[in-house]
């Protein structure tokens, strides 16, 4: 439900970016719930659009997405609460995640949301969906840069979230406790870590900052979480900048949408930041409290990631173990990114363009928990490291367009 004095100020600085209902955008009435099974998709109508498969194969069966919105009951609400990721799953282990954000069953060519120039064998390998219609081709990006990167696997990745070198906050304001309802506001809030608390140890950081410690968050609900001020208008809960004011609890399950999302990933308390930048970003999470504190189990982050963020943000990130060398000044495994990443567009630069868009984006998906915690009302600012690396495209394509920052050039 909406409480009176729910951030009315961000709502309307929000309003341009076009926070929109998820209902307005994937179409969630046709969808089911089932909470004992997962998340599954009715069967298509006759309502469907022409061009979408009406009889799914196996593979895209029980298509994964959000559940419906539930009906709207008014309500008092209960006390805003904040959480604190505190497991970040990249997606790259045996079973791919996400959701089937384009609604579409990809099978091959012919059933692609948008147009490609990929070869059969690239489009099998990394376009084609994966079980229950999940989109995830950044499943063999994020592998490859995983070998290549041994600072970039999955539990490397978690373990920086668990060290606090970086993190999330994901503020809930209007929740009424119950297992449905239908209006709630959901706050995306990047962190760079927790004040110092003197029951907690200390790690030290990795890279480019070593030598520093940093303070080890215990995830038991007093962690004060430190705000990046780049991603926030306030130092409280519910401002950030990645908003959406229509979320909803159904069956126990939080549904929010965003128009963007931007996911700060760093390996210590240094300006070596890869930003990743999602697109129609939706994220679902089962809500219980455990011993009076709130949590969020079974988590999934879903969005696209664009030809125009990923090159200069990934391109310019150093790999390495000192933080140092950039990946475009590695010849061969810059090559092998660009290659993979062009090789695995799957969605238009925009899930409203028509199939004849081209393939401008590449699917992710990502797990997580998350825990209570305590805003702290602190900020602080860590910017990234200039962008020094020459623009670059996928082959054949004009780097320049890439560069100006329009993502409808993308992918052309």
């Amino acid at each position: 439900m909406r409480a009176s004095y729910k951030w009315g100020f961000v709502a309307i600085v929000m309003a341009p970016f076009g926070v929109v209902a998820c209902a307005d955008i994937l179409g969630f009435e046709r969808l089911t719930y089932v909470p004992d099974g997962g998340i599954l998709v009715d069967a298509p109508t006759a309502t469907d659009p022409p061009d979408v498969p009406t009889v799914p194969p196996p593979s895209c069966d029980d298509s994964l997405q959000p559940p419906p919105r539930p009906s709207a009951v008014e309500t008092d609400g209960g006390a805003p609460f904040s959480l604190a990721i505190d497991s970040f799953d990249m997606g790259i282990g045996p079973t791919p995640l996400g959701l089937d954000i384009d609604r579409t069953c990809t099978i091959d060519l012919a059933s692609s949301s948008c147009t490609t120039k990929v070869a059969q064998t690239a489009f099998t390998n990394n376009i084609v969906d994966k079980t229950r219609g999940i989109d995830n081709a950044s499943f063999n990006l994020l592998k490859f840069l995983g070998v290549q990167y041994p600072s970039l696997s999955g539990p490397q990745i978690d373990g920086y979230v668990k060290q606090g070198a970086f993190g999330f906050l994901l503020d809930v304001v209007g929740y009424d406790g119950s297992a449905n309802d239908a209006t709630v506001n959901v706050s995306f809030r990047p962190t760079l870590g927790i004040e110092p608390r003197p029951d907690a140890g200390t790690g030290a950081a990795d890279g480019g900052d070593a030598g520093r410690s940093v303070t080890v968050p215990l995830f038991d609900g007093k962690d004060r979480w430190i705000i990046n001020e780049q991603y926030s208008f306030a130092d409280r809960i519910g401002s950030g900048m990645f908003l959406d004011v229509k979320a909803y609890v159904r069956d126990g399950v939080l549904v929010a949408t965003f128009p963007e999302v931007v996911l700060p990933v760093s390996k210590d308390t240094s300006d070596n930041i890869l930003p990743i930048k999602l697109h129609d970003f939706t994220l679902l999470a089962t809500l219980k409290k455990r011993d009076g504190l709130w949590e969020a189990t079974g988590g999934v982050m879903a969005g696209s990631w664009a030809v125009e963020d990923a090159f200069p943000a990934v391109r310019n990130f150093a790999f390495d173990s000192l933080s140092v060398e950039r990946l475009c000044e590695q010849p061969v495994y810059d090559n092998g990114f660009i290659t993979t990443f062009c090789d695995g567009r799957d969605l238009p630069a925009q899930l409203t363009l028509p199939r004849t868009a081209p393939c401008a984006a590449v699917s992710a998906g990502f797990g997580f928990t998350a825990v209570q915690a305590i805003n702290s009302e602190n900020s602080a600012l860590r910017p990234a490291r200039p962008q020094t690396c020459a623009p670059a495209a996928c082959p054949g394509e004009d780097a320049g367009r890439l560069d100006s920052g329009s993502r409808d050039g993308a992918g052309d």
